[in-house]
């Protein structure tokens, strides 16, 4: 993993960050793609790689996020107070606000390299306060907080595949106390099968086969411009040229929704983020 853990958002190959160009057209067999058809593939890309974000309820892509949590205030009104102490000083706090073990964060799977920051400021309020998330804030892995690893990859750096901090005493429940700076995400090399401990490649080939599926549609319906077909040719005739396709599989590609195939999301299952879907943030 190495330096790439930050840039991995960036591909040596034109086209998306999951999938690229080249990728593309050798599934669809374009040695040499004309202007019209690279337009098409890169839209279709974007597109695949949109939907399968949507899906999954995060980006894949090894990055360096920061972030506020919780999103939403669930304080409730409560008398029960807790004692809160660093090394220089005491606190008192309602129970309410400090209701939770675990932390939920979007982006997964969570890289212990570079090391996590996590900052905890009671009046912080997302970072808008003047002088919020001071370095006095800055929490201590292992002491006040782990991230919930569970394996390590290939270079021996430790990653949390379900995206859960715990604390050793509890999170705040006031929206925007929290702030992570972390990485979270696979490399180009994961995506492809190319680590024994982090296989990454369902989400690689739930993404091509959505960029294909893409691909097809809009060929079909550019086919009268510039020849090119999706689905079984069934009928050609010489002389005064003229062609037929498969009009069930045209359909079909014509039909498609901006969601992704059953069978795309059966391989994305294991990677989808429920936890964050489902707390809120």
């Amino acid at each position: 993993m190495g330096t790439q853990t930050i840039q991995e958002g960036s591909q040596a190959s034109s086209g998306g960050d999951i999938v690229t160009l080249t990728e593309l057209y050798a599934e669809l067999g374009l040695s040499s793609p004309t202007a019209n058809e690279v337009t098409v593939c890169t839209q279709a890309i974007t597109k695949a790689e949109g939907a399968i974000k949507a899906f999954l309820k995060y980006d894949p892509v090894m990055r360096s996020r920061t972030e506020f949590y919780p999103q939403q205030d669930v304080t409730r009104n409560s008398r029960q107070a807790i004692w809160e102490s660093t090394s220089t000083e005491a606190y008192q706090r309602r129970r309410s606000e400090a209701a939770t073990d675990e932390l939920q964060l979007q982006h997964l799977p969570i890289r212990g390299n570079p090391a996590l920051q996590v900052y905890v400021d009671y009046d912080a309020r997302s970072g808008a306060r003047s002088g919020a998330f001071s370095a006095s804030t800055l929490k201590t892995e292992g002491e006040d907080y782990w991230p919930n690893y569970d394996g390590a990859d290939t270079d021996g750096y430790s990653i949390c595949r379900d995206g859960i901090l715990r604390s050793i005493g509890s999170w705040p429940t006031i929206a925007g106390a929290v702030k992570v700076v972390y990485t979270a995400g696979y490399s180009s090399n994961e995506f492809r099968g190319g680590d024994a401990n982090v296989d990454a490649s369902p989400i690689w080939d739930a993404t091509m086969a959505e960029a294909f599926r893409r691909a097809k549609k809009a060929f079909t319906q550019a086919k009268k411009s510039w020849g090119w077909a999706a689905g079984p040719l069934i009928g050609e005739r010489a002389g005064d040229y003229s062609y037929s396709i498969s009009a069930q599989q045209a359909r079909e590609l014509m039909g498609m929704s901006l969601s992704i195939s059953e069978e795309s999301q059966w391989l994305l299952q294991n990677f989808v983020n429920y936890g964050y879907a489902f707390s809120g943030g």
